[in-house]
């Protein structure tokens, strides 16, 4: 794999600077690209029109550049960012040259950086511009032209600077997008207020299992994912920082896939993102990005470096134990010892890892009533685990990751997970089935983005009522609850994103519904977490009702959900006695006769 292009040229306006459009013309002129005025189409004040990047053959006759993928741009640093496009392919080997400008106002009357940028057919017509120069913690507008064609507008943020101290940061988070309904989840999150950026957690495209093998193959996923005009209006108003899970290669993808197929689909999802890997390694997206002393956002790789997972759900067997062998990995032991030095040098009030899929503890059944010494062939947290292809199957590097928190005092830190299809909120210890075990932080996974799957649509379809069906499922819900303690909130029916509020006092955390299959929905809140810096015992929680989608006409039954209170050594896990007839007789959805409800979240990402 080549590394991705970075821009052609430097900056032409100096750091610092505040120039007219026409003297940015002007300083293209200067630097050697002085046709850049005829690639945007205007008249150039040096009446040059010489070729601005390449110097190849000129582009056919007649071509037009178009900007059908959008523009985007990521991972903010305190002097700049990185911004990206696709034009579209003229026929010919050669390079369409772009011209690239940074402003601070929508009219593009103040440049405050620009210059070109070559998108070659080896990256895909992809460009990448790696901005510097810029003020810090500030917003921004950017775009691109080429050959009389300008792209749509995009807004940028730059960081705070390492040394600030902001007030807040705010951020959208979400995963797995099928189109298998509206994106209209997008189109929300591009409106929300005052976020400051969105964390996409992977499952961007979902490929063919079977067919997509090429690089080819792998590019033209994006750019049927890019036809919605909702997922490029959330990217090309907030700063993108993303990671891959195993849609954007196959599905279960680990270190054991075909070499060619693995580094076709790493080569696609990095020429598509707005991100230079560190260090020069093509393949490696693990990361951090620091929000002054707040916030230190560390975005890691759950995918590429992994053992495979463990299929066995029941730890009883020696197929299901082996999710408690200590040599298992989902890091790899280089990124493993870095995500460590990167939890013991932070300085930020807050840590949160951008994770892939769910961090905490998820059991169907718990076989480990807590009897100490444990009896002859019983393990420690035996128990059969929700097959959902998660941190479960990498018991002991998750549990060494979170006793290395509580050894060396590390709080206020979280991990925001995806990939399962399901909201869930945990609460983390090295051992959740030890009531002396430190509460460390906190996981927060959020639903799909789409309707993947509709678990109500699919139980109407056979038979069910709507509000059956939702019962049903809340039942599970608060089932999941009884048997993982530690489990502030399940849900398995709704879609959408969760909203982070990170400040110096508190982390507040919002999910966030929104109907998927209708065009005007707008988005409803479905649970609140405020966490106190500091102090991961005294977590609140405060829970909305639910919507109801599915052409329900009536309010469903409500089904309470399970008090609250962190499982820390002073108090006890919630009791459930006051619960256990209404969420153990719920008929199941498309039948008749009371049935226990089991919690089998087979679905996932």
């Amino acid at each position: 794999m080549t590394p991705p292009r970075r821009d052609a040229t430097t900056n032409v306006v100096p750091p610092g600077s505040r120039v007219s459009r026409r003297g940015f013309l002007e300083l293209l002129g200067l630097a050697g690209a002085a046709g850049a005025a005829g690639a945007m189409g205007l008249a150039s004040p040096l009446g040059a029109q010489t070729a601005a990047v390449g110097g190849g053959a000129a582009l056919p006759p007649g071509y037009a550049p178009g900007w059908p993928d959008g523009v985007m741009s990521g991972d903010p640093q305190p002097d700049g960012t990185v911004l990206w496009t696709r034009v579209a392919d003229p026929g010919v080997a050669d390079d369409v040259p772009i011209v690239w400008e940074v402003a601070e106002d929508a009219a593009f009357g103040t440049v405050v950086a620009g210059g070109m940028v070559a998108a070659g057919s080896a990256t895909g017509r992809t460009a990448k511009v790696v901005v510097t120069g810029l003020a810090s913690d500030r917003w921004y507008h950017y775009r691109f032209s080429a050959a009389g064609s300008t792209s749509p507008a995009g807004r940028l943020r730059t960081a705070p600077d390492t040394g600030a101290s902001p007030d807040a940061l705010t951020l959208a988070w979400c995963s797995c997008q099928q189109r298998s309904s509206l994106f209209v989840a997008q189109r929300a999150v591009a409106n929300e207020p005052d976020l400051d950026l969105w964390m996409h957690l992977g499952d961007y495209v979902y490929v063919n299992d079977v067919t997509t093998l090429s690089l080819d193959d792998y590019r033209s996923m994006y750019r049927l994912w890019r036809t919605d005009a909702d997922l490029r209006l959330v990217q090309a108003q907030l700063p993108t920082v993303a990671v891959w899970d195993d849609g954007e290669f196959y599905n279960g993808i680990d270190r054991t896939g075909d070499p060619t197929r693995l580094a076709n689909a790493m080569t696609a999802w990095v020429e598509n993102f707005p991100i230079v890997p560190p260090g020069g390694d093509p393949t490696r997206i693990h990361r951090s990005i620091r929000w002054g002393d707040l916030v230190d956002l560390v975005m890691i790789d759950t995918r590429q470096y992994r053992d495979p997972a463990i299929d066995a759900t029941d730890t009883r067997t020696p197929e299901g134990a082996a999710i408690f062998d200590p040599s298992r990995t989902t890091l790899g032991t280089a990124q493993r010892a870095w995500l460590l030095d990167q939890l013991d040098t932070s300085a930020a009030r807050w840590r949160a890892l951008g994770n892939s899929y769910n961090f905490g503890m998820w059991r169907l059944d718990d076989l480990d009533d807590g009897t100490r010494p444990l009896p002859p062939g019983v393990h420690q947290n035996e128990g059969i685990y929700a097959p959902n292809e998660a941190w479960d199957d990498y018991w002991a590097e998750r549990e060494a990751i979170l006793e290395h928190l509580a050894a060396n005092g590390i709080d206020n830190t979280v991990s925001l997970s995806g990939h399962t299809h399901i909201w869930i909120a945990s609460a983390l210890s090295p051992d959740p089935d030890d009531v002396s075990s430190p509460l460390v932080g906190y996981d927060f996974t959020c639903g799909s983005l789409t309707s993947d799957p509709d678990v109500i649509g699919q139980a109407v379809g056979n038979g069910s009522t709507p509000q059956d069906a939702y019962a049903f499922y809340r039942n599970v819900s608060e089932k999941s609850r009884e048997i993982n303690p530690w489990q502030a909130y399940v849900n398995f029916h709704n879609f959408g994103y969760g909203v982070a509020t990170f400040t110096r006092d508190e982390l507040v955390v919002e999910y966030k519904a929104i109907d998927v299959h209708d065009d005007g929905a707008d988005p409803t809140l479905l649970a609140r977490f405020v966490l106190p810096s500091g102090d991961p015992c005294a977590m609140s929680v405060e829970y909305f009702d639910e919507p109801l989608y599915n052409g329900a006409t009536a309010a469903p039954t409500p089904v309470p959900h399970l008090p609250w209170q962190a499982p820390c050594q002073a108090v006890q896990p919630p009791t459930t006695t006051t619960t256990a007839d209404t969420t153990t007789t719920t008929a199941a959805p498309g039948g008749t006769a009371a049935q226990p409800v089991t919690a089998n979240p087979s679905f996932t990402g």
